[in-house]
């Protein structure tokens, strides 16, 4: 009699999960829904943990990127639940037009405001393509670089083994490249009638589902470089072997657990990953080196208003005989605030960074219900001020390290700046910087500070 006792009071602190229907979807196929969610039919759901299980799925579909807005609505029966998943699709179709002038940051570009660095181009961007969450990306650019590129991601790829995959070629043919640092600024090269690089990509992914936050990826690719002979003038070491050919495969492998809030603009949760790439193969390739990448990121909410968070980066490069523009670089691809005019190469970067941030509106969905757009009523809304503090660290055993001036020392950069998000998940950093240098400055970026 006891033992029936316990099970019925066991039941009683339970919902079974009978069904999940799926509303407001068109396109969207409704696996791709529940495939985020972390129970199905049949389930049980404690109810102690059930406001936390929806906060959790709720998150899970956002993260999609699919929709402007995710409601899960139970309706709830003695022990049982319907699960009522209420989504509103975004517009999936976006043409990208590029007009821009070519420089790394616009306060580069100010210093002499040329205009033949102009670039030009039209793409595609075709999220949700067929339905399966797929996303279709087309792009041609002219001008002072020239660009050809394609790419295509497919969940579901292998159903049954959880395996999803996206495939990308690339081309680009440029006027002026990279070929080194001085006092820690980047040295550029360019000729007037001819190409300095071209430069041939392509690589297929395929990304094994551990769970709806937890993935594991393996990639294959191949890279080829035209390199015009005139970089000799200027670095012989530019690349590490005779001639001006760069070519190699690489195999890599990557593992993400990606527990944050909101993946646009993280405000609660952690993130892990890591990477490791070789390049090159034995017989295979004019050059061999490896890559290893480890980052991590965790946001802490501290009352409705305040949060705070911090992270680190580590870059490792493997190999000395690496050619120029396959090292790392703070300022290309990672970021240290305070130090946005500086390019930085090197080995091995290590990159720690924290930042509060205040709540002058704390981030929410707006719903605007007059607009005639019902795929633009709903949008995320917040603006935060934030202070923060970051260090770096590079050294570099690559042969052609050339500039010490910012490596072996420690980089520090302070200041404070305004986070706006709005809609579509577009996100916009303004902030005043210093560094240990003595410098300043006022910057703009839409890349989220930490990861």
């Amino acid at each position: 009699m006891s033992l029936l006792l316990v099970c019925a009071s066991a039941q009683a602190q339970q919902y079974r999960v009978d069904s999940i229907v799926v509303e407001g979807i068109k396109k969207t196929k409704a696996l791709v829904v529940t495939r985020q969610m972390t129970f199905t039919t049949g389930d049980t759901l404690d109810r102690d943990d059930f406001e936390e299980v929806l906060k959790i799925n709720r998150s899970n579909i956002y993260n999609l990127g699919l929709f402007t807005s995710v409601e899960l609505v139970p309706e709830l029966g003695l022990n049982s639940l319907t699960m009522h998943v209420q989504v509103q699709e975004r517009w999936y179709v976006w043409p990208t037009p590029e007009l821009n002038v070519l420089e790394r940051t616009f306060g580069e570009w100010w210093q002499d405001k040329d205009l033949d660095r102009l670039v030009y181009g039209l793409g595609v961007d075709w999220s949700n393509f067929t339905g399966w969450n797929d996303r279709l990306s087309v792009y041609a650019q002219g001008g002072y670089s020239q660009v050809l590129a394609a790419s295509y991601y497919r969940p579901f790829l292998f159903p049954k083994a959880q395996i999803d995959g996206s495939f990308a070629l690339r081309f680009s043919s440029d006027k002026e490249i990279g070929y080194s640092t001085e006092q820690g600024f980047l040295q550029l090269l360019r000729l007037q009638n001819s190409r300095m690089r071209q430069t041939y990509l392509g690589r297929a992914t395929f990304s094994k589902r551990l769970s709806a936050r937890k993935q594991i990826q393996f990639s294959v690719g191949y890279n080829h470089y035209n390199i015009n002979d005139s970089i000799n003038f200027v670095n012989t070491d530019y690349l590490p072997g005779i001639g001006s050919v760069a070519h190699y495969p690489s195999i890599g492998i990557a593992y993400v657990n990606d527990q944050r809030d909101i993946r646009s603009f993280p405000l609660e949760g952690h993130k892990v990953s890591g990477s490791l790439r070789q390049i090159g193969l034995p017989g295979i390739g004019t050059s061999r080196f490896a890559k290893l990448s480890l980052s991590f990121s965790h946001h802490i909410p501290i009352g409705r208003r305040w949060n705070f968070a911090y992270g680190g980066q580590q870059f490792v490069l493997l190999g000395k005989r690496t050619p120029y523009f396959e090292k790392y670089f703070i300022g290309f691809g990672s970021f240290l605030r305070g130090y946005e005019p500086y390019v930085i190469d090197g080995s091995f970067i290590n990159l720690t960074k924290a930042e509060w941030k205040f709540g002058i509106i704390p981030y929410k969905m707006a719903h605007l219900k007059w607009l005639p757009f019902p795929r633009f009523r709903d949008f995320p809304m917040g603006l935060y001020l934030s202070t923060y503090a970051d260090a770096g660290y590079v050294t570099d055993w690559t042969f052609n390290n050339q500039d010490n001036t910012l490596k072996n020392k420690m980089l520090l950069g302070y200041g404070v700046g305004l986070n706006f998000v709005t809609i579509y998940d577009f996100m916009m950093r303004i902030e005043y910087s210093f560094n240990n240098l003595g410098g300043r400055g006022l910057y703009l970026s839409s890349i989220v500070s930490i990861q």
